[in-house]
C-alpha cells in the first residue's frame, strides 16, 4: 500500500497498521500471495504482530465531530465484530459497505438495520467469489 500510495503521488492519506475489531489488544497477521481464510492454497510469506483496535479509538483519534461520507469493510468475516466496536463512529457514518465472508451472511445487514440504516443491497455472490456477500446501507435516502 506505502508503494501503490508513493507511486500514484496520492496526498492527504493516513495509514495506519492496525487490525481493527470490538477490543484493544495486539494479533498475529498473515499474510502473502493469495492469502485468505478462503484460500487453502495460499502462500505464507510472513507474519506480523500488529495492534488491534476498536474503530471508535481511531475515530476519537482523527475524526471525531466530522462526518464520515462512508465506512467500507472487506475484513474477512469480522465486518459485525468491528462494527460492534465502531458505535460512535457508525452513528456519524452516512454510509457503510460490509463485504460479508462468513456462514452468518445476514448478521450484518441486521445489526446495521437495528442501527437506524436503510439496507439498499444484501447481495450474495456466487460459490468462490470472496467476499462471498455485500451489505450496502445508508441512512440517506436522497436520491435513490
Amino acid at each position: 500500500m506505502i508503494d501503490n500510495l508513493s507511486v500514484a503521488r496520492l496526498k492527504g492519506i493516513c495509514l495506519q497498521q492496525k487490525a481493527i475489531s470490538d477490543a484493544r489488544g495486539m494479533s498475529l497477521i498473515n499474510y502473502g500471495v493469495g492469502y485468505g481464510i478462503h484460500s487453502p492454497q495460499a502462500k505464507v510469506k510472513e507474519a506480523v504482530n500488529v495492534t488491534v483496535v476498536p474503530l471508535d479509538d481511531y475515530y476519537e483519534d482523527f475524526g471525531k465531530d466530522r462526518l464520515v461520507v462512508a465506512i467500507k469493510l472487506d475484513i474477512e468475516g469480522n465486518g459485525a465484530r468491528a462494527l460492534r466496536g465502531a458505535p460512535k463512529m457508525a452513528a456519524a457514518a452516512q454510509n457503510i459497505f460490509v463485504g460479508i465472508h462468513n456462514a452468518d451472511k445476514k448478521q450484518e445487514c441486521h445489526n446495521l438495520k437495528s442501527a437506524g440504516f436503510n439496507i439498499l443491497d444484501e447481495s450474495k455472490f456466487p460459490n468462490g467469489v470472496t467476499p462471498n456477500g455485500l451489505c450496502v446501507a445508508t441512512r440517506n435516502l436522497a436520491g435513490f
